[in-house]
């Protein structure tokens, strides 16, 4: 339409226009400069990339889940192998710390239990399990230890207690001469010990005895016998001097 027309005319015109406008819009790609534009250019540009993220991500996963499974396979051929045998020693005879000794050479434990036995003390008697059984590496081995020497064949003599001495009672020598007095003592089965002391009786006069008359005592018993050396005797003198009963 031209311009110059009556005044509908530039309302067609601006219709005109209005449909020039809109004709690129509908029609025309976003320019790349266009934020329009550069949206969708980036997009194309991503998509490419987007894949080998998901692939590399998809191989790393496959990579440990294999990873995972050979290890639980190894886990499970390890737990599944075979324990380590061992054959046990014969200890039996030992003593305790040297049959403690074998059983750690070849891998095995000792449980030492005391028992009665006649051989000497602190030697293995007994074992379980027996020597040269095979057993799991690590196995406790039970050892059976003498506590004591063997008892001696007079035992019931040799434990009882010992009978106690016959008691002698002491004899009364007050009064008698030493020879007396020394004979009589002796034969009680005692010993005299002599000392001498002034007095009023006749020389080697006995005077005192300790213990005393009637003491029970056993033999063997040393009794101190003190004698008068008489009026005008010397100083009183002591078995240790020569006056003591040897016999």
């Amino acid at each position: 339409m031209q311009r110059g027309q009556s005044g509908g005319s530039g309302e067609t015109t601006h219709a005109h226009d209005r449909s020039t406008v809109r004709l690129p819009l509908a029609a025309t790609t976003p320019d790349r400069d266009s934020p329009a534009g550069t949206a969708t250019a980036a997009g194309r540009d991503f998509r490419p990339w987007l894949v080998v993220l998901i692939l590399v991500i998809a191989a790393l996963v496959g990579a440990g889940l294999a990873a995972w499974r050979n290890g639980s396979d190894r886990a499970a051929g390890t737990t599944t192998a075979t324990p380590v045998q061992a054959l046990v020693p014969g200890v039996v005879g030992f003593q305790a710390p040297a049959a403690l000794a074998a059983l750690r050479v070849h891998g095995l434990r000792g449980n030492v239990v005391t028992v009665p036995s006649s051989m000497a003390a602190g030697r293995v008697v007994a074992q379980h399990p027996k020597a040269g059984a095979a057993v799991h590496s690590g196995s406790i081995v039970r050892l059976n230890v003498s506590r004591r020497p063997a008892p001696p064949s007079n035992r019931a003599t040799s434990t009882a207690p010992a009978p106690p001495a016959a008691a002698i009672a002491v004899p009364d020598v007050r009064g008698e001469k030493v020879d007396d007095a020394r004979k009589e003592l002796r034969r009680a089965g005692l010993v005299i010990d002599l000392e001498r002391v002034p007095g009023d009786q006749p020389k080697n006069t006995v005077v005192l005895q300790s213990p005393g008359p009637g003491t029970p005592v056993t033999r063997g018993q040393h009794i101190v016998v003190t004698l008068s050396f008489g009026r005008h005797g010397g100083r009183h003198g002591h078995g240790n001097q020569g006056d003591e009963d040897r016999g």
